[in-house]
């Protein structure tokens, strides 16, 4: 037996294969550039990362286009559209970048929506690719187009016996073609389901060829529901392809405009502020010396990419919508990890929009999820804002809430593990919040919450608060909706558009809780199914991670007798703390 159950097992090996390159050269330091927010920086950097990525390519060392510490102003997208590239500041109290024109002020990756050729696909399965398998069947003549190294989409039309789309119609391939991969050549349903994955190996057995891959995947992908495969991510090295692999952005601050990847592997963004507010401290806020609308940090068509150790904060805007979302993992997104990061002051937190499997969020503090509704609790950690998303884990968080909404459709087989849900946002917005007429959050509080029609999700090992006032254990499908009912748990609600609508039961029937202490019972649940009681200190490492440095690991407890046992100090939330704000 198993901590968890058979079904909702899978393999967690997120991020960079041994983690973010230390091993480059420093291709120039931007020295001449004006530092005192003056000119326009733009075509500077771009010209020099260009550089840097012939250099790349010439010696296969990775490049450093370094900026020393100033402000810098850009008025066009800084470009990392080829392989190899580092954008390396001193820091992001000292390199600070301010982007004036546009939604991008950063873009790792090829432009967005790329052209999708013959050459891209989509190949068709030959055989089912079962869950836990880690091999594709394709012809031998559409494999003439796939090689070892390759980046490739997997995914099939919605099946309705478990994908409820909702409307859910964006981020994905779809009867009318919108960028986000190969047409469908003959009419066929929406793809909800999707995952990217790796060609590690390759072998010709006659009319078919296996391709075999550099992880198992999470879910089944089957012939029946006419499962494809096309390349998203694959170098542009190859001709026909722009996937960027192996580039980064390090050591600085920016505000203006958002950071995206599209088509990138082996990307990362690392020690990096993001301030999508730095202007009047009010709701609705506009600076044109700053701030960030949208999605602050966005993994998008990214493959095995990591955000570590940044501060991502506030927004111009906070409203649904889309208009204040700060670190967003979508459009196919697998394989990646958001580790060890502060996210704070948005509307939804960190969210996951139609992601693949296998990815990983983790001891990151994350707090203060709004609207622009006077009372509403938003999701902080929300796995899920466009379906189908599946098979993440997150583990060791500190957030408002843990939860995965319905507003565009359903979700399943998220793992969340030795997270603390304080039930209650840790501060009004800004100080005052200006559309607050009643307590910050006071309506559809939870400390844990899968809403309907939600598959499989899986709540292990973690300390669940309630936050203020009187709460309740548990509100579910069964009970109404009880929106002003703080609750540990928020069950099977908020189908059909964020509607006030339940689910049958399906939300509740497939939830599995094991380990979970609680601060309304005040005790520690476990399944009467499973007597393995000793839970790992993780679900993905194999250790405790170097930024713990000297602090006890893992530092949620839920076994614990006392407060203090339960809770300990988790790296980010201390960093925050730390801050001079």
């Amino acid at each position: 037996m198993d901590v968890l159950p058979m079904d909702r097992r899978t393999a967690w090996r997120p991020g960079i294969p041994g983690g973010i390159p230390t091993k480059r050269e420093v291709f120039v330091t931007l020295d001449e550039l004006p530092s005192n927010g003056t000119g326009d920086v733009t075509e500077a950097i771009n010209e020099a990362i260009r550089e840097a990525a012939d250099a790349y390519r010439s010696t296969g060392t990775i490049q450093e286009v370094v900026l020393p510490a100033g402000t810098f102003r850009a008025t066009g997208t800084l470009v990392l559209g080829r392989s190899g590239v580092v954008l390396r500041g001193q820091g992001m109290e000292s390199t600070r970048l301010r982007h004036d024109g546009g939604t991008t002020a950063i873009r790792i990756g090829a432009s967005p929506f790329s052209d999708y050729g013959d050459a891209h696909g989509p190949f068709e399965l030959q055989e089912d690719a079962r869950r836990g398998t880690d091999r594709l069947v394709v012809s031998s003549a559409d494999a003439a187009g796939i090689e070892i190294g390759d980046i490739l989409c997997l995914d099939e039309e919605d099946d309705p016996s478990f994908v409820r789309m909702g409307d859910a119609r964006y981020e994905k391939r779809q009867p009318s073609a919108d960028g986000h991969g190969p047409a469908l050549r003959e009419a066929g349903r929406w793809r909800s389901v999707t995952s990217l994955v790796r060609i590690v190996g390759k072998a010709e057995r006659g009319t078919t060829t296996e391709l075999d891959l550099a992880e198992p995947l999470h879910l089944d992908f089957r012939r029946a529901q006419h499962a494809q495969i096309f390349h998203v991510a694959t170098e542009g090295t190859r001709e026909s392809f722009d996937g960027v692999h192996w580039s980064g952005v390090e050591s600085l601050y920016f505000t203006g405009g958002n950071l995206v990847t599209n088509n990138a592997a082996f990307c990362w963004v690392k020690d990096v502020e993001a301030d999508g507010n730095p202007g009047t401290p009010n709701i609705g806020a506009y600076d044109t010396q700053g701030g960030i609308s949208g999605r602050s940090v966005n993994l998008f068509h990214a493959y095995r990419c990591e955000v570590r150790g940044s501060y991502i904060h506030h927004s111009r805007n906070i409203a649904q919508g889309g208009g204040a979302y700060l670190l967003s993992l979508s459009s196919y997104t697998s394989e990646s990890l958001v580790e060890d990061n502060i996210v704070v002051f948005g509307n939804k937190l960190i969210v996951g929009n139609m992601m693949g499997g296998g990815n990983v969020i983790a001891y990151n503090y994350v707090d203060n999820a709004r609207t622009d509704h006077p009372t509403w609790q938003e999701g902080a950690i929300d796995l899920n804002h466009q379906s189908f998303t599946h098979n993440a884990l997150v583990e060791g968080n500190w957030s408002t809430n843990l939860t995965s909404d319905t507003t565009h459709g359903n979700a399943g087989w998220h793992v969340f593990f030795r997270n603390f849900g304080s039930g209650e946002n840790g501060a009004p917005i800004y100080g005052a919040h200006p559309y607050t007429s009643g307590s910050p959050d006071g309506q559809y509080r939870r400390a844990a919450g899968t809403d309907g029609y939600h598959r499989e999700a899986t709540y292990v090992g973690n300390v669940l608060h309630a936050g203020r006032g009187d709460a309740v254990y548990q509100v579910d499908h069964a009970g109404g909706h009880q929106v002003d009912s703080p609750a540990v748990w928020r069950i099977g609600w908020g189908v059909d558009g964020g509607g006030t609508n339940s689910d049958d039961g399906t939300a509740l029937r497939l939830l599995y809780r094991h380990g979970n202490w609680d601060g309304v019972t005040q005790t520690i649940d476990w399944d009467a199914a499973n007597e393995v009681h000793e839970l790992p200190p993780s679900l993905y490492l194999q250790a405790k991670p170097a930024f713990f440095g000297d602090a006890g690991w893992p530092w949620v407890e839920p076994t614990g007798a006392t407060e203090a046992d339960r809770l300990g100090v988790l790296p980010a939330r201390a960093r925050y703390d730390a801050m001079a704000r």
